[in-house]
């Protein structure tokens, strides 16, 4: 099913948090499409509103953390061997 509305997309996360909490606790749902006019963005949750916040910056963190270890891997790994750097 693609949800092509706002209303049918808010109805698929509805109907997708509810077979979650099935198995978890709390759970957390953030989503985004883009469309030639505008990104649009959705979220939801259900359960522990401590837990669900924790959750989300727990995913940031190491978000950040990922990219900025990445960053510093390739900047450390480039080629800049030889002495052409004292030049």
């Amino acid at each position: 099913m693609k949800a092509s509305s706002k209303v049918e997309m808010e109805k698929l996360l509805k109907s997708s948090i509810s077979v979650l909490m099935e198995h978890f606790e709390a759970v957390q749902i953030l989503v985004s499409r883009s469309t030639p006019e505008e990104t649009q963005s959705l979220f939801i949750g259900r359960g522990n509103w401590f837990a669900r916040q924790g959750m989300a910056r727990e995913f940031i963190t190491e978000d950040e953390s990922r990219t900025m270890a990445n960053e510093l891997g390739e900047t450390l790994n480039s080629d800049d061997s030889g002495e052409s750097w004292k030049e």
